[in-house]
């Protein structure tokens, strides 16, 4: 692990090497990958104290395009410091939560022919412990460092600080994702009746993007194969974290027969080892684009590949979680729009996709991280985005239990 003095001996061997990581222009985007994939490395990630260290020398290097009193203001200053052409206007913005006290900003600009020509990612407080700023970059530049004909990532334009509305900002600039979101090919097909003839036109295009997520994730965990693993006690502590917060529903299932099925799933889990390999680490329908044409994934807000569940840079772990991630968010956003055939036909796709670039990760290790999901909605059933789901668990959980 990189001590303090160390990591000064790395910074200073930098400008030593790289007189370029001085300081960085709005949109010397080599520099600042070549950079960002240095500074996140695992031994500095480890330690909270030098990796704030490193991380306030990175945001240190990135230009101030001032002060707004509006987003929108600092995002017009950004497109003219990167010099894109025309007229662009916001179409619409959303708030991501982040580690529950803190939120980032995307933003989606279109051109006057009404076409998504940018994104810009608003970073709250770019310097902080909690931040992704650095971490997206590094992904980002990981993913098109090992892109290959199944997969991509989007490309980052340029970056720069500023304050608006009264907080710190890290602006990052990027290009949408070619293709269409794969909950959008759920939806299409869900927007036809079930007698018209093209509903099985858009199904069969459903299930060729839903193939090619499974086989991009299968090539992605591939990039870097490390060591055999166990899942630790800690992951199993997750699991009986949910159970606890089930107990309430006793009414609605049987509790008992539910403990036994947990800690036999959870048992045969902690006994299954599994090769670690790269992981999304949010491989949900909404981050992966499907091109047609190009027959390729591209995944976007790749910030969570390098972070484990304690809060250290780390790619590798159990490519299960990602095919799990994916089949659930599927299940969350189209369940009530797809017939269960149809779910089931997209499910399969997945999977499929993925044995066709290699071995599929071992059954038991699946139905670990599917239980921990499908707890999940139990816990907290006030919660309204929960509510259409718990049936649905419920009734996955039963038939288990049957």
């Amino acid at each position: 692990m990189f001590n303090k003095i160390t990591y000064i001996l790395l910074l200073c061997t930098t400008f030593l090497i790289c007189p370029a990581f001085s300081r960085f222009s709005v949109n010397d985007v080599h520099a600042m990958k070549e950079l960002a994939l240095e500074l996140a490395a695992p031994d500095i990630k480890e330690d909270q104290e030098t990796y704030l260290d490193a991380l306030g020398y990175f945001v240190s290097l990135f230009p101030q395009l001032g002060h707004f009193q509006k987003m929108e203001e600092a995002i017009a200053e950004l497109l003219r410091e990167c010099q894109c052409q025309g007229q662009f206007v916001i179409i619409d913005s959303k708030t991501t939560p982040q580690h529950g006290n803190s939120h980032d900003e995307v933003f989606f600009i279109h051109n006057q022919t009404g076409e998504l020509a940018y994104v810009v990612k608003a970073f709250r407080e770019p310097a902080s412990y909690k931040s992704r700023y650095l971490l997206e970059i590094a992904a980002n530049t990981l993913i098109e460092q090992n892109s290959c004909a199944h997969f991509s990532t989007v490309d980052i334009l340029g970056s720069a600080l500023c304050i608006a509305h009264g907080a710190f900002f890290a602006l990052l600039l990027e290009t949408p994702a070619p293709g269409t979101r794969l909950d959008q090919f759920a939806f299409h097909t869900s927007a036809l009746d079930a007698s018209d003839p093209l509903r099985e036109l858009k199904m069969a295009e459903a299930k060729e993007a839903f193939y090619a997520a499974g086989a991009a994730l299968a090539r992605f965990y591939q990039i870097e194969n490390l060591s055999w693993k166990y899942l630790s006690r800690d992951d199993a502590h997750r699991i009986y974290k949910k159970l606890a917060k089930v107990k309430p529903l006793h009414e609605m299932i049987d509790l008992q027969a539910l403990e036994v099925y947990v800690d036999r799933i959870v048992q045969q889990a902690l006994e299954t080892p599994f090769k670690s390999g790269y992981q999304h680490g949010a491989a949900h329908v909404r981050n992966l684009f499907y091109h047609p044409e190009l027959k390729r994934i591209t995944f976007i807000d790749n910030g969570h590949l390098v972070k484990s569940f304690e809060g250290k840079w780390q790619p590798i772990g159990d490519p299960a979680q990602d095919l799990v991630r994916l089949q659930e968010s599927l299940f969350h956003k189209a369940c009530d729009k797809l017939t269960e055939q149809e779910m089931d036909t997209l499910i399969q796709s997945i999977y499929q996709g993925y044995a066709s670039q290699g071995t599929l990760p071992d059954k038991r290790l699946l139905k670990f991280y599917l239980l921990e999901r499908k707890l999940s909605p139990l816990t907290d059933p006030e919660n309204p985005e929960h509510r259409d789901l718990i049936n649905y668990s419920l009734e996955y959980l039963k038939k288990e239990l049957s």
